[in-house]
């Protein structure tokens, strides 16, 4: 039924391209009678399939990884920078069939690319290698892995989330110039850092009284990279803080988070690449009485590549050649940035990953 599914329609009439919206497709009684190649998965390989995905299945069973799975659709959860999976079709007529993969961003090559088939329940194995190209990271990108021969096409989905570095979200700096050495790990043998910023916005003051809640609309400026709120609360030690917060699109409201202070009653929000066109911001203090006073301030930097710097971050080595899937070191320096105020600065190493530089 998947491999001769046809895609669904979105309201305008237009095919959709959301696998999960719509998954396969919508079932083709017909074509599904006449399917061509089957992806065969017995008892064996589903618990190879559980042991591989962490589920004790006690049955002795080796275990596979999931992506590995012969099933029709193509899965990956983290491609880091190049994944090979394997699979095997059973023919259901003889003939010709051959490969044409559409997934963006990602170079596919499959091998062999032409299998022959010369009579009914005949085998075939082919391996599906994916490398990152120019797909954004961390996103889910989508396609498919047509066979063809004839009027006859084998359609199996793929989803993968593309990732080109593992590095950290967040790395900290104190003072008005200094320097921090941290550790990532590329998938390609390039690895590119490059620095936006430091950016110091306005900090905003305030208070908050035994049951009050304070709210901001923190906009989002066109080509962003990263945004960070951060709020500071000298909150006495039987008053309840924290932040509720979410995205906005055209006004409404997308989603609600939590965040709660760190022992220094700092929030801290860091949303890179954000969709949104604002982040709706609500700060909240439960005090024991009325005369309960809590201060504050706020302060959200949105880093674009243009924004105006209150100093100079850089990162060294900027371009490097190095083995994929061995950590190397960066460092992080800056100077000229206020000491007595929060400033932010994003490093960049392509295809929309980063780190948020949180200094002071």
């Amino acid at each position: 039924m998947m491999t001769t599914a046809t895609p669904t329609k979105t309201a305008d009439g237009r095919n959709s391209v959301d696998a999960f919206a719509q998954g396969a497709g919508e079932v083709d009684a017909r074509a599904m009678l006449r399917p061509g190649l089957v992806y065969d998965s017995g008892e064996r390989d589903w618990l190879a399939y559980l042991e591989g995905s962490g589920v004790p299945t006690g049955s002795g069973v080796k275990a596979i990884d999931p992506s590995d799975l012969n099933y029709p659709s193509i899965a990956i959860g983290d491609l880091f920078g190049r994944q090979t999976v394997t699979r095997t079709v059973t023919a259901t007529t003889a003939g010709t069939y051959r490969a044409r993969v559409d997934l963006p961003g990602i170079k596919a090559t499959v091998s062999p690319s032409v299998l022959h088939f010369s009579h009914p329940g005949q085998k075939r194995t082919f391996t599906l290698t994916l490398d990152v190209t120019t797909a954004p990271a961390g996103r889910v990108d989508t396609g498919a892995l047509t066979w063809t021969s004839g009027r006859t096409t084998v359609r199996s989905p793929i989803a993968v989330t593309p990732q080109i570095v593992r590095a950290p979200a967040e790395i900290k700096g104190s003072g008005s110039s200094g320097s921090t050495t941290f550790s990532v790990t590329p998938a390609t043998s390039t690895l590119t850092a490059t620095a936006y910023g430091p950016v110091t916005s306005p900090v905003t003051e305030g208070t908050l009284t035994r049951m009050q809640q304070i709210s901001y609309d923190a906009e989002i400026p066109s080509g962003t990279k990263a945004s960070q709120i951060t709020v500071r609360f000298e909150a006495a030690a039987d008053t309840i803080t924290g932040v509720l917060w979410g995205n906005k699109v055209d006004g409404v409201l997308q989603d609600v988070h939590i965040a709660v202070p760190d022992s220094d009653g700092v929030v801290t929000i860091t949303v890179p690449y954000p969709a949104a066109d604002a982040l709706f911001v609500s700060l909240v203090a439960m005090g024991t009485d009325d005369e309960t006073v809590t201060p504050y301030t706020y302060q959200a930097h949105h880093i674009t590549a243009d924004s105006p710097a209150t100093g100079e971050v850089t990162v060294t080595p900027d371009r490097a050649r190095v083995t994929p899937g061995v950590p190397t070191d960066l460092t992080a320096a800056w100077s000229g940035v206020p000491a007595n105020a929060r400033s932010g600065a994003w490093i960049e190493y392509g295809n929309g990953t980063g780190s948020f530089l949180t200094l002071n």
